[in-house]
């Protein structure tokens, strides 16, 4: 249909056609219900009469200034600054300039959940599920500026340890 459960009632939702062009191939014209909580990807289990949508931070169309002022940072802080406009996934940007000093910001936009850890599919419907409408604050985002240990690393780890600062994921 056009709408999807909310509560106890039922919301429209926008459609959209879309056109995938593959070369060799004739066009595919397939039509995207987009639900408050992000588009239809796609039935939940097999035989089940649930849809499976999909919210992200980078779907939604924004600027990605960040990367395109990053080259002109002259110091750790306004590096960092140049970053407050990435609203795309996540990434761990590491700094280091010639007077020897090095740095770590988290960037991306991070959503504030109302309930779980986006690491399974929450039913829709239920209150309580989904994202606050303002995301984590880019002065929330966690950085390392000279560390005591005189390097930085990262490997995909946590990003803060749990109940230091808001969620920002497990791995």
């Amino acid at each position: 249909g056009g709408s999807v459960r909310q509560g106890d009632e039922f919301v429209p939702c926008e459609t959209r056609l879309e056109t995938i062009r593959v070369k060799g191939w004739a066009e595919v014209e397939e039509t995207v219900l987009v639900t408050p909580r992000g588009p239809v990807i796609g039935p939940a289990l097999g035989g089940d009469s649930r849809s499976l949508s999909m919210r992200a931070t980078w779907l939604a169309p924004r600027p990605i200034r960040g990367l395109l002022k990053v080259h002109m940072a002259r110091s750790f802080d306004e590096f960092r600054r140049a970053f407050e406009e990435w609203p795309l996934m996540s990434l761990n940007m590491l700094y280091a300039d010639t007077r020897g000093k090095i740095g770590w910001q988290l960037v991306g936009e991070a959503p504030r959940r109302r309930n779980g850890w986006g690491t399974v599919p929450l039913p829709g419907w239920v209150p309580g599920a989904g994202w606050h409408d303002e995301p984590v604050a880019f002065d929330e985002m966690p950085f390392a500026e000279d560390p005591p240990e005189g390097a930085l690393a990262t490997a995909n780890n946590q990003p803060v340890p749990e109940g230091d600062g808001p969620f920002l994921g497990v791995d």
